[in-house]
């Protein structure tokens, strides 16, 4: 087939991404415009499409908000959680796939059971615990909620049991060998 018919074949795929790639540009865009409008011309009624230019606005929120301590506040969060549950959940997961004892299948069931519920159903629950902490408007009431992840141990005891030992009489667990080699 020639260039041609091929680009002939095409531009109704072409027109197709270009119209979805508007639809997923257009609410960015209409956001950094009402970010430079005033505040009576973002909430009119019907919108206006061409702001003000009103580029004082950004300068409004730094100096209305404390940005810097807010920014500060999600990296300690980011960096807690992720090292808590890596730490976490990597020793859980360690202990369903490797260790034996009885239960071990019905508290793997259970964690699973945890998955299926909607993260919305813990919401109050977890909300009374950090209250009856006294954690309320802490950096500690918004990270200990994530320091455990069901999610994270199952994927990291999905990995453990597809870890092959070496042999029987080590109990360390190793990374599978290549295939094709001889795994000495």
């Amino acid at each position: 087939m020639g260039r041609t018919l091929i680009r002939q074949r095409l531009w109704p795929v072409h027109v197709i991404l270009a119209v979805g790639a508007a639809a997923m540009v257009t609410p960015f865009l209409w956001q950094l415009i009402t970010s430079l409008q005033s505040t009576g011309e973002a909430t009119s009624v019907p919108p206006h499409f061409l702001p003000s230019w009103q580029w004082g606005n950004y300068s409004q929120v730094f100096r209305d908000t404390p940005f810097a301590e807010q920014f500060w506040n999600s990296v300690v969060q980011t960096v807690v959680r992720v090292l808590a549950q890596v730490l976490f959940c990597s020793m859980a997961a360690y202990v369903l796939a490797r260790l034996r004892f009885p239960g071990r299948n019905a508290l793997f069931l259970l964690m699973l059971a945890v998955l299926m519920v909607p993260s919305q159903v813990y919401l109050l629950p977890q909300y009374q615990l950090v209250q009856n902490m006294g954690l309320l408007n802490t950096l500690g009431g918004v990270v200990l909620p994530g320091l455990f992840s069901a999610f994270g141990t199952f994927m990291l005891r999905q990995f453990f049991c597809c870890c092959r030992t070496r042999s029987r009489r080590r109990r360390g667990w190793t990374v599978p060998a290549p295939s094709g080699s001889s795994g000495r």
